[in-house]
């Protein structure tokens, strides 16, 4: 039976419950990062919790709780639900108010919630994935109200694709649904500076860097994919995964690139994943 934590007590998902007057029903008001466990521990667990205090000071939004009591909470939801691995979510939304968006005097609601979810079959993390773009008005993974986010996946499905490279209205690519992109042009890597960066992809950032790449952060424009040579998406969901296609064009040799693939096994190793093994066990 999943349990859910919510402001302090878990309680079982089929029967947790939000007000309809919650501001982040009402107006997508609230935050939410995206953590992976392994052998019973949230990955880069720090690094998570201070994007999630940080995101939430940018929506001047009150956290009832210190990073101590979050992390104890995190783990207890995990031992509850006997989850050694898995994916889940810390969310904070505004909480219960009026009809409208006034936010004064509104007490947050804090829910973590786990559970399996493996974005894409193990065999194409290291063949790689066909992809599609799809415009957003913009994309800034740490809040809530994200139907454009949804939209952009099912546009990929209704394509026979499992992923979609995020652009905006002016071309700049955001990323995927699942994570931050990276491409290499000749031996030159590129991080679109329009996207966010997870403790997971700011973990292969430093990689590449200690290993005397040169990454550039720069706007980049879709049409700039369709000349790399090699792409990767890194996120919390999926760890490092290649792109070999966009939009019906093979994205270098069409294979996964070498440095892709020495990027996944650092990942792997630096964070004790291994989503092949773990994917095939459930």
């Amino acid at each position: 039976m999943p349990w859910v934590w919510i402001n302090g007590q878990l309680i079982d998902k089929r029967q947790a419950q939000l007000p309809i007057s919650d501001h982040g029903l009402l107006f997508g008001d609230g935050v939410r990062i995206g953590w992976r466990c392994v052998q019973g521990h949230v990955v880069l667990l720090q690094a998570h919790l201070d994007d999630f205090y940080a995101a939430a000071a940018e929506q001047y939004l009150s956290i009832p709780y210190t990073p101590q009591q979050l992390q104890e909470a995190l783990q207890q939801t995990l031992q509850v639900n006997q989850r050694l691995q898995g994916f889940g979510y810390l969310i904070a939304t505004r909480g219960s108010g009026g009809f409208g968006p006034d936010p004064r005097k509104l007490q947050s609601c804090i829910v973590i919630w786990v559970e399996d979810y493996w974005p894409f079959p193990p065999e194409l993390l290291t063949h790689g994935l066909h992809t599609v773009s799809v415009r957003l008005p913009y994309h800034e993974p740490r809040l809530l109200g994200h139907p454009y986010l949804v939209r952009a996946k099912w546009t990929a499905l209704q394509r026979g694709c499992l992923e979609a490279v995020l652009i905006n209205r002016e071309g700049g690519v955001l990323g995927t649904t699942e994570g931050s992109l990276f491409l290499r042009q000749g031996c030159q890597w590129l991080f679109p500076a329009q996207q966010w960066a997870d403790p997971h992809a700011r973990l292969i950032q430093s990689w590449l860097r200690q290993n005397g790449v040169v990454l550039h952060i720069e706007p980049v424009p879709l049409a700039q994919l369709y000349l790399a040579e090699e792409i990767m998406a890194v996120g919390a969901s999926a760890g490092v995964v290649p792109l070999i296609r966009l939009d019906g064009h093979d994205i270098g040799s069409g294979r996964a690139g070498d440095v892709t693939t020495q990027a996944r096994k650092f990942w792997e190793n630096a964070t004790g994943s291994d989503y092949n093994a773990a994917r095939l066990d459930h």
